[in-house]
């Protein structure tokens, strides 16, 4: 390794490797960055970039950008925690970095986002679960209001935030009321 390069004397040998290390680092997140960028490609912006990012940190683990973009690939991948960590490291290393900043507040907006959205849709699944009691005991009035109850727990929810099974959920809230 490197010591024993400068134990005899390599010294410029020993250089080289930590400015290869450097250089290879810097390629891994250049590669990050890119594949951030290619949201077209199917797990580019979340595993291949977080490998990427990973590939630098191996070589370089304070590598503020490397960092970040892995930070960027947690909280595409809707890594809450895993995005904040990497958001506060890099803070903590260079605490005038904006755009790391600007991230980690996105990423607690919606990690308290994504909370509420899941409260609304354990309120709408109780909502038609009373539903169902309801219509199987022939209290038809009764069953459609707890539907409706369960509709009105996805107000002010953005159709795209659904997944399938909210949206499946909906539209049978919707179609027993």
């Amino acid at each position: 390794g490197r010591g024993l390069c400068c134990f005899e004397g390599k010294f410029d040998f020993a250089l080289l490797t930590n400015e290869a290390r450097q250089l290879c680092a810097t390629l891994y997140c250049n590669s990050a960055q890119a594949l951030l960028g290619c949201s077209h490609l199917q797990g580019a912006v979340t595993d291949m970039a977080r490998d990427m990012a990973n590939g630098a940190l191996t070589l370089v683990p304070e590598h503020v950008e490397a960092l970040f973009r892995r930070g960027c690939a947690q909280a595409n991948a809707a890594d809450w925690a895993e995005a904040t960590k990497d958001f506060q490291h890099v803070l903590r290393l260079d605490p005038k970095h904006e755009a790391a900043e600007e991230a980690l507040r996105n990423v607690r907006e919606l990690s308290e986002e994504e909370v509420r959205l899941c409260e609304k849709l354990a309120s709408a699944e109780e909502a038609k679960g009373e539903g169902n009691e309801r219509f199987a005991e022939g209290s038809f009035q009764a069953a459609s209001l707890a539907y409706l109850r369960g509709l009105d727990a996805f107000d002010g929810v953005d159709p795209h935030q659904l997944n399938s099974a909210a949206r499946s959920l909906n539209a049978t809230l919707f179609s027993n009321a």
